[in-house]
């Protein structure tokens, strides 16, 4: 596997058992305009002060994590970078104070990189995170097989 696969799987494990506390996202901004739907950088807060952000890792293809924090960045005529609460937005309403019970690194064998993660909640819902194109989006399952349906990928469990 890759670097990223390790590094996200690591990551994953110590939120595994532990309840969504609350969402943050870097999101572009141009002219006001605000890109909801690719953020550049989500960051899960969890129960016990556990956190990690994932964003797009510096090959373009990977989805990479951290313990880091989010800052705005302004990016003078080309826009900024805000940092907002998602929580109660998105598929983020439905697992917020859910304990994440399952994880999975998404594994795309065409890119040969981790490219995503799979998170599994204690009321059923499942969201994705995963890095298309070096842009982060948020998907349900539905959504990312039909967008995957021709890319062989493969699931790697995550255990504690």
């Amino acid at each position: 596997m890759t670097q990223y696969t390790n590094k996200l799987s690591e990551g994953l494990k110590l939120l595994l058992g532990k309840k969504l506390k609350k969402v943050i996202a870097s999101i572009f901004s141009f002219e006001g305009v605000l890109n909801m739907e690719s953020p550049q950088a989500v960051l899960l807060q969890f129960e016990d002060n556990r956190r990690l952000v994932f964003y797009p890792a510096s090959d373009g293809v990977s989805l990479d994590c951290d313990h880091k924090t989010l800052s705005p960045l302004d990016l003078g005529e080309y826009g900024k970078e805000i940092i907002m609460e998602v929580s109660q937005l998105s598929l983020w309403q439905y697992a917020l104070g859910e304990v994440l019970t399952e994880a999975y690194v998404i594994f795309s064998h065409v890119e040969e990189n981790a490219v995503g993660i799979k998170m599994h909640f204690n009321n059923s819902s499942i969201i994705i995170i995963i890095n298309c194109g070096d842009d982060i989006y948020v998907w349900d399952e539905e959504h990312f097989c039909e967008v995957f349906k021709n890319e062989e990928i493969s699931e790697i469990n995550v255990c504690f």
